[in-house]
């Protein structure tokens, strides 16, 4: 993403010298927005390339988004009992927990490590994203 915003608007600043329909010169700060999101879109891309591939990483991999969903059934769960509502959402959350659970702890190459990774993640995910908000 990266060497296309570069060369997107770089090829549109050179072409601008010559051509009156690109002028307009660089623009920076969309070429500087576009690189600062290249590098979550970078991540994203390393994450996806290993999560298939057959190594003991891939159990990490498939712990993240089950923890990330434990914890919002959890910070869910706080706060239906607090407030009485979000019923539905707490119904969706533990049934596709159980479900992504199941079907990513067959897919894990070592099931430790993905119980370990789970329930680091989770309590992560929940000190980070819910713990604050279900205190209130």
């Amino acid at each position: 993403m990266f060497g296309m915003s570069l060369s997107f608007y770089g090829l549109q600043a050179v072409l601008g010298l010559f051509i009156p329909l690109f002028s307009g010169g660089f623009r920076l700060s969309l070429f500087v927005l576009f690189a600062v999101l290249s590098v979550p879109c970078g991540i994203a891309a390393f994450v996806l390339y290993y999560w298939n591939k057959d190594t003991v990483f891939n159990s990490v991999l498939y712990a993240l988004p089950v923890g990330a969903l434990a914890a919002e059934t959890i910070g869910i769960s706080i706060y239906l009992s607090k407030y009485h509502i979000f019923l539905f959402q707490l119904i969706m959350d533990s049934i596709g927990l159980v479900l992504f659970g199941i079907l990513f702890f067959k897919r894990a190459k070592s099931k430790i490590i993905y119980v370990i990774s789970f329930v680091i993640s989770s309590l992560i995910f929940y000190f980070i994203l819910y713990h604050k908000a279900v205190s209130i």
